[in-house]
């Protein structure tokens, strides 16, 4: 069954603006036949961006839709149907379901699985409350098993059986990600002498997570050597979606280039997506500054015809002491 509010007639919600009308109820109709030819009893929540399902077992209740809608949308019409069999065929997936109850119950196994993977806080699912660190305003980074084919959030009386602690939990967490390895990394030149960083993590839905060690890639003898940036002030970074970072290490002026190509950039990715985090652009302060976050939010007030860079007093002030450009010849 569906909700009053997955009327096909009614107003597309925003975080579904990608499509038309006629867009929208065809994307509405065809997940409510997914479900129901699973038999599988569902509420869509059209305003919250959700579908709650009556499924038993460890798979999560409450499945978000704004991803699966951006993969639709990039995608012919005639092939939504099977999209939305594929997300549900991983969602609902028995082995890698099972494989996470085995995990929850034994920390000595989760620890070779667990993963942080970054997400907007407004964007967790309210009914399961799940394991989460605070990144920014806003930013949340999700404890997450990374099984074969999907990736699910750890929940809170899950981790509550493991005998660690938060900051070893964290430690592990992030470690896993990052002994993956270094992503790939392309200078895009953005103009005025200026360029950015584009961290690509393919197919990986760990790639925003890169974030959060931001120190190894400005400490990178190539791109150090290349372009002489070292982010004496740190760096500016937008986290559009969850295969990309992009960034800029703070030395001069030439930030203020890169913040004006970063917030359309990022505004871009976040609407096309999948798996979006964020059209905002954050701060990774120098180690000697004394934050409570580990990146501080640079938000941006967006308006049909026009952006307003709204960032913080601290940050004003760090953009108000940079100098110049250094001459190049």
């Amino acid at each position: 069954m569906t909700s009053g509010n997955g009327d096909t007639a009614g107003k597309v919600p925003s975080w579904a603006a990608m499509f038309a009308a006629e867009e929208w109820a065809w994307f509405i109709t065809t997940l409510a036949a997914d479900l129901e030819g699973r038999g599988i009893t569902h509420l869509i929540d059209v305003d919250a961006g959700c579908v709650n399902v009556d499924i038993p077992g460890p798979v999560p209740n409450v499945l978000g839709l704004q991803n699966l809608a951006q993969i639709c949308r990039g995608r012919p019409r005639d092939a939504w149907a099977e999209a939305m069999r594929h997300h549900f065929d991983v969602a609902f997936d028995v082995k890698d379901g099972t494989t996470a109850e085995e995990l929850a119950k034994d920390w000595t196994l989760a620890r070779e699985k667990v993963k942080l993977r970054l997400y907007r806080e407004e964007n967790l699912p309210p009914a399961v409350p799940v394991v989460t660190w605070r990144v920014a305003d806003g930013l949340v980074a999700v404890l997450t098993f990374d099984l074969p084919e999907t990736v699910i959030s750890v929940k809170m009386a899950d981790r509550a059986t493991w005998d660690v602690e938060d900051e070893e939990l964290y430690e592990t967490a992030l470690d896993n990600v990052r002994n993956e390895g270094l992503l790939g990394m392309n200078r895009i030149e953005v103009g005025a002498a200026t360029s950015v960083v584009v961290l690509d993590g393919g197919r990986t839905f760990f790639a925003a997570s890169h974030a959060l060690f931001l120190e190894d890639y400005l400490m990178n003898e190539s791109l150090v050597g290349s372009g002489g940036f070292q982010g004496e002030y740190g760096a500016v970074i937008a986290i559009p979606h969850r295969h990309v970072v992009i960034y800029h290490p703070i030395d001069d002026l030439r930030v203020v280039a890169a913040i004006q190509n970063m917030l359309v950039t990022a505004a871009s990715m976040f609407a096309e997506g999948p798996g979006s985090i964020s059209p905002d652009l954050y701060w990774l302060p120098p180690d000697d500054h004394d934050t409570e976050d580990i990146l501080v939010r640079l938000p941006c007030e967006r308006t049909d015809d026009a952006l307003r860079f709204m960032p913080p007093p601290e940050f004003v002030a760090i953009l108000e002491s940079l100098g110049p450009a250094p001459e190049t010849h």
